[in-house]
């Protein structure tokens, strides 16, 4: 238990370190829109790549610190001694890695599948 809670700990710092990418690497708002006569240029590109990385360790060791704490949960909740509440908080921590596995398989599918082949055109007064 002392292993995985160790495990758990340094997924915890990506994590952290994930969201840390992601605030200090956004994406400028101007260079996103469509029908912008403006190209990215490479410096642009890099910090696209890099908050990408960042929502990446963010989403997914998130999904994994959480499944890992979930595990921990179910684990500790089966001694007898051990209250009631401990048991329903363990489902409880179930559902909710469960649902946000879900929802993140599925973003991630949609993501992949729709990249190429479907290009959204936004039309010039939406902008």
């Amino acid at each position: 238990m002392y292993r995985l809670n160790a495990i758990s700990l340094v997924i915890g710092l990506g994590v952290s370190f994930g969201l840390f990418l992601v605030g200090n690497f956004q994406i400028p708002r101007n260079k996103t829109t469509p029908y912008q006569d403006e190209t990215p240029t490479q410096g642009d590109r890099f910090i696209q790549y890099i908050h990408w990385i960042g929502a990446l360790f963010a989403f997914f060791g998130g999904l994994a610190w959480m499944c890992m704490h979930t595990f921990i949960s179910i684990v500790l909740c089966k001694d007898p001694n051990k209250g009631i509440w401990r048991k329903k908080l363990a489902v409880v921590r179930f559902v909710i890695t469960l649902a946000l596995f879900c929802i993140l398989m599925a973003g991630f599918a949609i993501g992949v599948l729709f990249r190429q082949s479907h290009e959204i055109k936004w039309p010039p007064q939406l902008i």
